[in-house]
């Protein structure tokens, strides 16, 4: 699988199956291949291998650019994705030394939208948790940078597993609070769609949600 990856050969998508391991290029990405490991593989991945909803989540945003790929041409926007490092990448003290895990850079002409996308299970937080209100107080680092050309967003992700009924159950919040701080829900089948819509600098009301 070492030399594979070193010869860049179609092979290491057959034989890593084999291995326990998924391996996905998506040519957005700043390097690749980024691997998933499944549940019972013995081999040990550096840096951490993706997990299940971070794979889906590479996975089906590779379908989505390619889907949409004449269309960001003809508008002139560029897409450019990264994981992000655990202690050695991004982090943010105002959420508590939070590092989200991909870094979504959308490039049109002169001006540059980061967005910190973060697939995170909500089961086990709560409402005021820091991630969830970084998608609000990433504005205060935004103002600091003193860019006109750059601007900031976070945007949590929900799995599958967790689902907008559960949440307003639990939290209380409603569909319209949760998109005011940028939680969508990977169970929405255009979920992707309105993360592309703040990637692309809509207001978060108007990212499209499922009822």
């Amino acid at each position: 699988m070492k030399e594979a990856i070193e010869q860049q050969r179609q092979a290491i998508y057959r034989s890593s199956k084999a291995s326990g391991v998924s391996a996905i290029q998506i040519d957005a990405h700043l390097y690749s291949p980024l691997l998933h490991l499944g549940k019972d593989s013995r081999i040990r991945v550096e840096p951490v291998a993706l997990n299940d909803s971070e794979y889906r989540f590479v996975e089906e945003l590779k379908g989505w650019l390619e889907r949409n790929q004449q269309a960001l041409a003809e508008r002139g926007e560029q897409l450019y994705l990264l994981r992000n490092l655990v202690k050695q990448g991004i982090g943010f003290f105002e959420a508590g030394g939070f590092y989200p895990d991909f870094i979504l850079w959308h490039v049109q002409d002169d001006r540059q939208r980061i967005v910190f996308v973060d697939p995170h299970g909500l089961r086990h937080t709560g409402p005021k948790d820091e991630k969830i209100e970084f998608g609000e107080r990433i504005k205060d680092v935004e103002r600091r940078l003193k860019s006109e050309h750059v601007e900031l967003e976070s945007v949590i992700l929900a799995p599958s597993s967790t689902t907008r009924e559960w949440i307003n159950n639990h939290w209380g919040m409603t569909a319209e609070e949760l998109r005011a701080k940028h939680v969508l829900f990977m169970s929405d089948s255009n979920y992707l769609d309105s993360l592309m819509q703040v990637v692309a600098g809509q207001p978060a009301e108007e990212a499209t949600l499922q009822p």
